[in-house]
């Protein structure tokens, strides 16, 4: 388990969006140049990679809504020009009868194409997906490099909010008697750290900020039974 996270730091690492820091670029491959040979826990090594995610949040996210825009312009192009014949006919069908090019990305649409027309179609939308995120690569760095910037911007603001909001949780826990509800709001912060690595599931913006507001009401209907 521990050398898969260390293949997720490095993946992190050799993955990293325009305009990340050098010195973010740095402390990045110097960590992964200690724990190549020496034994870490799986804490320890998920504690980094939570450290190093919080540092390249908003220029994944910018990134990612760079690629998505450039996705739906150029996507569906690309998907023609390097389809088969056959498959080609299917998918103009498919968006003929009302498909989306979202919904070939989610395999909910597979049952519309053969078993041969699937695999080609999958390894063409990896294929695309490579290709968009190049042109995003080279976009952000040239005619899309202010809006890039101003939403880096954005996106470092809401982790501030965010990072705030699991201060603000940890004081809870901290001063809670109980040790359940202790573990149980130092578990959701962790859930949300993890989320922002990229481990666990997308953290949710909202879930973050209501959480205090849960865990008070938890807390609250906790001592009402109690006592």
């Amino acid at each position: 388990m521990s050398t898969y996270t260390k293949k997720f730091l490095e993946r992190l690492y050799f993955n990293l969006p325009p305009l990340v820091p050098t010195v973010v670029q740095t402390a990045m491959e110097k960590t992964m140049e200690e724990i190549a040979s020496e034994p870490a826990s799986i804490q320890y090594l998920e504690d980094l990679i939570i450290a190093f995610s919080k540092k390249v949040w908003p220029y994944n996210q910018a990134f990612e809504e760079l690629t998505a825009k450039y996705n739906k312009q150029m996507g569906e192009k690309l998907l023609l020009q390097k389809a088969s014949y056959g498959l080609r006919r299917a998918v103009v069908h498919y968006h003929q009868t009302g498909g989306s090019w979202d919904a070939l990305y989610t395999g909910a649409v597979a049952i519309l194409f053969t078993l041969e027309e699937r695999v080609e179609l999958h390894q063409i939308l990896v294929d695309i997906n490579c290709d968009v995120r190049a042109f995003a690569r080279q976009a952000a760095l040239t005619v899309d490099r202010a809006r890039y910037e101003e939403r880096i911007d954005y996106y470092a603001e809401r982790l501030q909010t965010i990072e705030n909001e699991l201060g603000r949780l940890r004081v809870l826990a901290n001063s809670e008697m109980s040790e359940f509800l202790a573990r149980e709001i130092n578990q959701q912060v962790r859930a949300f750290e993890l989320g922002i690595a990229a481990i666990g599931p997308k953290v949710d913006y909202s879930a973050v900020c209501n959480a205090h507001e849960h865990f008070v009401g938890r807390i609250q209907e906790f001592k009402t039974r109690v006592f």
